[in-house]
């Protein structure tokens, strides 16, 4: 029982109930989810891959496609097929049929577990290219705890694995260069290719993930040998041929995607500009994935922010992964800001980066690492970081999936319905009987600690002031975070915006 005198155990639980203490309101789900869970169901009920059974039993969700008749999940299937031994699980154990009961069970006991093994890769990724313990736990908790991962990494959709998978593609790498056994050196690197290719079988956009992970993989010589080279190439090939294979069935070709089959008109006219929708960024785009409130970076990931100004710090610290993180972070960023719908239809922060949040965090870790010796600037960049956790916690508990006309969450919508007493469904409610605004009370007490453990500096004799000026400056940054994000001007009117809150508390059902 030595693990429980841990800290890294007391702080993987924490995150595991952060994770999980919220969720969607039953009469609200998103189609991203749907979709994919209907593909699930179709596998494990009917051991078809068409949708029809399901559309015809819960409805027809936007993100769909069809072909001669047959209704598909318009999403890559790895994360269906991921999820099928959990959802067959839940069939053995009578598992409600209600589609509501499945999402919550899928987000629990796939999303979150799978959200967790990326922790797991990103914290021994850290240790293994010496960065040290304490900073590789403070980013592990920032990177849950305090990006959009807080909520997609408990929501039926593809960006927070695709993010694991990347960071599981980091760790093969790693520790293929750092093994003196030669099996275990191949096995290694068969793990990184087999990574790079389940992030395209969850989400084709991470095809630019897979050529980010060869690009830094060739960068370093010993891996310019035909061995070597062949190696990930075994790995991603089981799992990008299980989806050539499946676009073969449902789609005709192996290179026939959902994408040449869309349902919906609108979704057919987005992805038929530019390349499957892509452009040039706008302006617009570029100015929301940075400073918006609601979906920049700088405000909705700090972490994000330090980690691409620490790329030069990466650089000093491992190339191979600099040119990995700065090659993902690049092109996903040109990807989202090229998007016509680079906010991401309805959500909190910027969802469509989220599969690059979790390489950021290694850049930002070696920042960090670099700052040590400067007490000031490390405290204001922790307390920054910190600042993201406190605000990413409170939205997401109130509702973490706005839509694009919310520009300022916290104001809008996030304190009107703590005022209201209308959180979204929690643990606080099921677990303990709490009832409104006081059921997130659990979950407060639980950031509280963790930023007050993310803030803290072991103090030195000869050192004294540290500590007033660590307060000064932690709550400067508070200020200031807090202000901005308050005062931000919001766009939309204030009878739309109360509309929208009295909708969402009219939708809280207590979970029992």
């Amino acid at each position: 029982m030595r693990w429980l005198k841990t800290p890294v155990f007391w702080l993987f639980l924490v995150i595991t109930i952060s994770l999980s203490y919220s969720w969607m309101s039953p009469q609200i789900s998103a189609p991203n989810e749907r979709s994919r869970i209907y593909l699930t169901m179709a596998v494990v009920d009917s051991g078809t891959l068409s949708l029809n059974e399901q559309i015809d039993k819960y409805g027809t969700p936007f993100d769909i496609a069809k072909r001669d008749g047959h209704f598909y999940s318009d999403k890559a299937p790895g994360s269906s097929f991921l999820a099928v031994p959990a959802f067959a699980l839940y069939r053995l154990l009578g598992g409600s049929d209600s589609i509501e009961k499945a999402l919550i069970f899928m987000r629990l006991f796939v999303m979150v577990p799978f959200t967790l093994l990326g922790l797991v890769f990103l914290r021994k990724t850290l240790l293994g290219i010496g960065i040290r313990e304490s900073i590789a736990n403070r980013t592990t908790v920032a990177y849950a705890l305090g990006t959009s991962v807080f909520h997609y990494g408990a929501a039926f959709y593809g960006h927070a694995l695709v993010a694991s998978a990347a960071l599981g593609a980091a760790l093969g790498i790693q520790r293929g260069l750092s093994s003196e056994n030669p099996r275990a050196r191949f096995c290694w690197r068969v793990f990184a290719g087999f990574s790079g290719g389940m992030a395209f079988a969850i989400e084709y956009q991470a095809a630019l993930i897979c050529v980010g992970i060869a690009i830094a993989y060739l960068s370093v010589r010993e891996h310019r040998t035909i061995t070597a080279v062949l190696a990930p190439a075994l790995g991603a090939s089981v799992s990008v041929g299980a989806t050539l294979v499946y676009n073969i069935f449902a789609f005709g070709g192996p290179f026939k995607t959902s994408y040449n089959f869309l349902f919906y008109n609108y979704s057919e006219e987005v992805h038929s500009k530019g390349l499957y929708g892509i452009t040039l960024p706008s302006a617009e785009s570029v100015y929301g994935l940075l400073f918006s409130p609601s979906r920049g970076i700088i405000l909705c990931a700090p972490l994000v922010f330090v980690g691409i100004l620490a790329l030069g710090a990466m650089w000093r610290h491992t190339r191979w992964l600099a040119i990995y993180i700065g090659f993902c972070a690049a092109t996903f960023f040109l990807m989202a800001a090229g998007s016509s719908v680079w906010f991401g239809g309805w959500s909190f922060g910027p969802r469509l980066l989220v599969p690059i949040f979790g390489l950021t965090a290694i850049a930002a870790a070696a920042g960090l690492e670099e700052l040590s010796d400067r007490p000031l600037l490390s405290t204001l960049a922790h307390a920054y970081i910190a600042a993201g956790i406190a605000y990413n916690t409170l939205v997401t508990t109130a509702f973490p999936e706005l839509p694009p006309r919310i520009t300022n969450p916290l104001q809008t919508v996030a304190l009107p319905l703590f005022e209201r007493g209308k959180p979204s469904p929690n643990l606080g409610m099921a677990l303990l009987g709490l009832e409104g605004s006081a059921s997130v009370i659990p979950l407060a007490l639980l950031i509280v600690a963790v930023i007050g453990y993310f803030l803290y500096q072991r103090a030195t004799p000869d050192r004294p002031p540290l500590w007033r000026r660590s307060i000064v400056a932690v709550s400067a940054v508070a200020v200031l975070f807090g202000t901005f994000v308050y005062e931000y001007p919001e766009s939309d009117s204030a009878k739309s915006s109360q509309k929208f809150v009295k909708f969402l508390s009219s939708r809280r059902i207590d979970p029992k």
